[in-house]
This record gives structure tokens, C-alpha cells and sequence, in this order.
């Protein structure tokens, strides 16, 4: 939220009078309309919002990282390691540590057999 905010049963919001100093004080708001826009705003962030949690748990459960599948998407489009490694924006290093996990992972012994099996775990189209 770019300011405190608190809403009591859909009737009154709080919010800061200064969102830098919250030591300033707050206001109590009972007018519906801006009740409903407090509503508003803090549901379409709550939408924007993602579980904390989700990679790690999706890695423990088998699966692969955000990081991992773009990988293997661009490795299935043929890119070198060179090109992975300029998109992701990580070291030669890492995209071959990447590579190698995944092999690991699923069994493969080469790049080629390493899309294969990703493809069959559903993990790139």
C-alpha cells in the first residue's frame, strides 16, 4: 500500500494524513464513497500481489523457478548459452549451473535430451 490504511467492516477507513510520517496522525473516513475507494485501491494491489512463498515451494515440490523456465524456453528456441545468459541478465556460469541442475533433475546427458524431457514434464510448450 503506498499509505497505512485500515477499513472496519466496509463502514470506516483510517487512514495517515501524511503517508511519509505516519506520526502525524490519521483520519477516520465514514464517507461511503471514499470507504469504497479505499476498498478499491486496496483490492486491485492485493490482485497485483504474489505468494511470497510459491517458488520455494514449487522447487521443493519437484517443479522448476521462474529463472529455470526461461531457461528452458530459450534453450528450446535455440538459444546459445551466450544469448541465455545476456537475457537473463546472469553469468555464463550460472546458465550452465542452471543447465546442469536441470539435467540432473530430469535425467538428461545433453542440452538436446534436456528439452525433451522438460517438454514432457509440461515444463515449456
Amino acid at each position: 500500500m503506498p499509505f497505512r490504511l485500515v477499513i472496519f467492516d466496509r463502514e470506516s477507513a483510517v487512514m495517515g494524513i501524511n503517508p511519509d510520517d505516519s506520526s502525524v496522525g490519521a483520519v477516520v473516513h465514514h464517507s461511503r464513497p471514499v470507504v469504497r475507494m479505499a476498498e478499491e485501491l486496496f483490492l486491485s494491489l492485493w490482485d497485483q500481489g504474489f505468494e511470497p512463498f510459491a517458488e520455494e515451494q514449487r522447487a521443493r515440490d519437484g517443479g522448476i523457478s521462474a529463472q529455470e523456465a526461461e531457461f528452458l524456453r530459450l534453450l528450446v528456441h535455440g538459444a546459445t548459452d551466450e544469448q541465455v545468459a545476456r537475457k537473463l541478465g546472469v553469468s555464463m556460469r550460472t546458465v550452465r549451473r542452471i543447465a546442469a541442475k536441470l539435467s540432473e533433475q530430469v535425467g538428461a546427458s545433453g542440452r538436446f535430451e534436456l528439452g525433451v524431457r522438460a517438454a514432457q514434464r509440461g515444463w515449456v510448450d
